[in-house]
C-alpha cells in the first residue's frame, strides 16, 4: 500500500511540475501568438483569417530555418508586430521549438 503511495504522489508531482513548467509558455502562446495563429498554429482565428496570418504548421513555415523563424518573432514579418523588446533568447528558442512541434503530421 505504501509503495503504490508513493508511486502515485510521484506521479502527482511530476505531472504538477510539467504542468508549472508549460505555463509561462501557454501564457505567452496565449497572450501574444493565439488571436492570430490559434493554439494549434492554424491561424483559424477570426483574426488570423482576417489579417492572412500564415498556418505554422504548414510546409511553407516549417521550411523555414531556425534563424528565420527567430528573425520573424524578433522584427515581426507582413503585418506581424516585433517582439524584440518583449522576448529574450530563450523564449524565443522556445517559440521556435513551440512552432516545430506544430508541424502537420
Amino acid at each position: 500500500m505504501i509503495r503504490h503511495s508513493a508511486i502515485a504522489l510521484t506521479g502527482l508531482l511530476l505531472l504538477t511540475s510539467t504542468a508549472s513548467a508549460e505555463t509561462p509558455r501557454a501564457a505567452w502562446i496565449n497572450a501574444k501568438c493565439a488571436l492570430c495563429h490559434g493554439m494549434d498554429g492554424s491561424s483559424e482565428t477570426d483574426t488570423g483569417r482576417k489579417v492572412k496570418a500564415p498556418d505554422l504548421r504548414a510546409p511553407k513555415t516549417q521550411n523555414r530555418t531556425d534563424e528565420e523563424l527567430s528573425a520573424i518573432i524578433l522584427a515581426g514579418h507582413k503585418g506581424m508586430p516585433s517582439f524584440r523588446k518583449q522576448a529574450d533568447a530563450e523564449k524565443v528558442r522556445t517559440l521556435v521549438t513551440y512552432i516545430r512541434g506544430l508541424a502537420k503530421k
